[in-house]
């Protein structure tokens, strides 16, 4: 039993302590070198902002940390986008890991307590821990018969030692079996660890689910009269609207309703995809296109589902370094090397109650700071749903990058591109040819005017 003095003691190395600046930096140099912070650049970055607001002796507030961190503009809504929240969460996930793992033996522990943006520090160890141990070393028993006495629970101890490892590797086969039989009954489980989806889904990052909407405004054209609403692809946002009506005369009555509309496809894609984010418990935000912001891209692993042309901002990333082009419309998609023209054909009046062609699009490509961005779009509904269908099927994922070195996933990122046509009728899909897969230079899509964007 520990006497009142012993008690203090313990519940002084427990207590809140402050640590030099340099000491703070040491601390957080060990946990970055020790790996646990992952690939992305913004846990690191989260983590030394935090050891800058402590040697301040300052506390951020949430929005500053979404501004200064992660590059939010300042009418961000943290109250409604847990992003920050989410971060932090993982933040401490990750320091307890390390201290599980790598810091044990660590002097000096820091944390960040639930509720809070700031680091506290508190001593691990006792200075005079290692003073102990090696007086008790030097005090064994000598007495042949107390010696006995203590190796007896030693003994004790092994067979239990012995007992529980047996039982946790029958635990541990029968929990093996289990998820193979798991496996078995949720398909999805194997196809979110396809390299393909690996990069978005492997990891703890945060996942922005962005879904192509049609951005709707009105004109207002006489007094009494109802307004006539609007749809124009190269207006597809707030933003589109107002710089529009700067640079445009005779835009005064074109007005922002608040209004988008979704297309169909979108929700029998999501019917496919989402059993694969949940499988994988990711962390999933959903957001229309119409609403996507640039800074939206620098914190957060990218999924759009979608028509080419509700891509909004995002179409410069899917189209800078492709193979294709959009031709005069955004049913047309032409091939640069042969200037092939492939034209959809789903609303074509002559194909009424006949098969026809659509096309569709996969793409993927390794953003800044270690996240990926990844494209399920079409010309029309059938391309965008037969795109979704194909990623969610381990053997339809095989024979599309049957072509594509994914061996080195996730050391190289992946950057690719797939180009299918695909047979309709009646508004479903029914099969595809693939016509094109091959690689996407993404370090050319990162440069120059695309950095523009994420500013």
């Amino acid at each position: 039993m520990s006497t009142a003095s012993e008690q203090t003691a313990i519940d002084n190395e427990k207590a809140e302590i402050t640590l030099q600046p340099e000491q703070m930096q040491d601390i957080i140099d060990k946990i970055e070198l020790s790996g646990v912070l992952g690939r992305s650049k913004l846990y690191a970055n989260l983590l030394r902002y935090l050891c800058g607001t402590y040697i301040d002796g300052t506390v951020p507030k949430e929005i500053v940390i979404a501004i200064e961190v992660m590059g939010k503009n300042s009418d961000f809504d943290v109250k409604n986008d847990s992003l920050v929240r989410v971060y932090m969460h993982k933040l401490r996930q990750k320091l307890s890991e390390y201290y599980s793992l790598h810091g044990r033996d660590d002097l000096y522990q820091i944390s960040i307590p639930k509720g809070q943006y700031a680091l506290l520090a508190h001593a691990q160890h006792s200075p005079n821990a290692a003073t102990a141990e090696s007086h008790t070393e030097l005090h064994q028993p000598t007495n042949t018969a107390e010696a006995r006495s203590k190796k007896i629970p030693f003994f004790r101890l092994i067979v239990v030692i012995a007992i529980f490892s047996v039982l946790l590797a029958a635990n541990l086969f029968y929990s093996g079996l289990n998820t193979q039989e798991a496996d078995k009954v949720n398909p999805y489980i194997n196809v979110g660890q396809h390299p393909v989806w690996a990069p978005l889904l492997a990891d703890d990052e945060p996942l922005i689910v962005v879904i192509g909407d049609y951005f709707i405004f009105a004109e207002h054209v006489n007094e009494g009269d109802s307004n006539r609403f609007i749809r124009e692809h190269h207006i597809n946002s707030p933003a589109d609207l107002d710089r529009y009506k700067q640079s445009s005369e005779g835009t005064e009555d074109l007005h922002n309703l608040n209004m988008s509309y979704l297309p169909r496809a979108a929700a029998f894609a999501l019917k496919d995809i989402l059993p694969i984010l949940s499988a994988t418990g990711k962390n999933v935000t959903i957001r229309m296109s119409s609403d996507i912001k640039g800074s939206d891209l620098k914190s957060q692993h990218i999924l759009y589902i979608g028509s080419i042309s509700a891509m909004g901002e995002l179409r410069s990333f899917a189209f800078q370094e492709s193979d294709f082009t959009i031709g005069r419309s955004y049913d047309e998609l032409i091939h640069k090397a042969t200037g092939k023209v492939h034209t959809s054909g789903e609303l074509d009046p002559a194909n009424h109650g006949d098969s026809f062609y659509d096309f569709g699009m996969i793409s993927s490509l390794p953003m800044l700071d270690g996240h990926q961005m990844m494209f399920i779009s079409g010309t029309r509904d059938t391309g965008i749903m037969h795109m979704a269908h194909i990623l969610s099927d381990q053997q339809y994922l095989e024979t599309m990058t049957s072509s594509l070195d994914t061996s080195s996933q996730p050391e190289k990122p992946l950057s690719f591109e797939a180009f299918y046509r695909v047979i309709g009728y009646d508004g479903l899909n029914f099969d595809a040819e693939k016509i094109h897969v091959g690689p996407l230079d993404y370090k050319r899509i990162w440069g120059g005017e695309m950095m523009d964007v994420l500013q």
